[in-house]
């Protein structure tokens, strides 16, 4: 993916200007391109929807004027992203991936090296981020939805998380389950 080959370029010439080009408008990937991008790097990040002129003035302004050009629409999603009560952090993000990669909470606690009370934390507060009410008198989503179901769901329809997300981690798990 184009992550992947800029995660490449920069390991080699950390000061190398990008410019992205994406149909991708969604929470996983902006949050994908944030993990790569090297302290103090200039790059832009541009919609594919952009106006000829946006494409122009991106391109101007990245290689040319070394700033960086981020599309409104993505700068409303990082700020999200950064947003404590909003946006979820780096750790709730992995329990959502390792949820959708189908592990247990003692798995998801052993990968991420935490106690199995730790791993239980993170994941209710993706829940109650994403507006997961389990209730334990049965009135609640918890009497509808499976938890972490659901969970997989709102994140996939919000942007959260991709599927090309969860074929990067899909590859990273095999080679930690393989070294453990």
């Amino acid at each position: 993916t184009e992550i992947e080959v800029a995660r490449a370029i920069w390991n080699r010439r950390a000061g190398t200007h990008i410019l992205f080009w994406s149909n991708f408008a969604d929470e996983a990937y902006v949050r994908g391109v944030a993990r790569i991008v090297p302290p103090g790097s200039v790059y832009g990040y541009v919609l594919k929807s952009a106006t000829e002129e946006g494409m122009r003035s991106a391109l101007r302004g990245v290689f040319r004027e070394g700033h960086c050009i981020i599309d409104r629409e993505i700068r409303g999603i990082q700020h999200r992203v950064q947003d404590k009560f909003e946006g979820i952090t780096d750790g709730e993000y992995e329990s959502l991936i390792d949820i959708a990669l189908g592990l247990t909470d003692r798995a998801i606690a052993a990968r991420r090296g935490l106690s199995i009370r730790g791993a239980q934390s993170r994941i209710k507060h993706c829940y109650d981020k994403l507006g997961i009410v389990p209730a334990e008198d049965g009135t609640g989503d918890a009497s509808v939805f499976n938890s972490r179901t659901r969970a997989i769901y709102l994140a996939m329809a919000r942007g959260l998380i991709n599927i090309d997300a969860l074929r990067r981690e899909q590859d990273r798990l095999d080679a930690w389950l393989a070294e453990h």
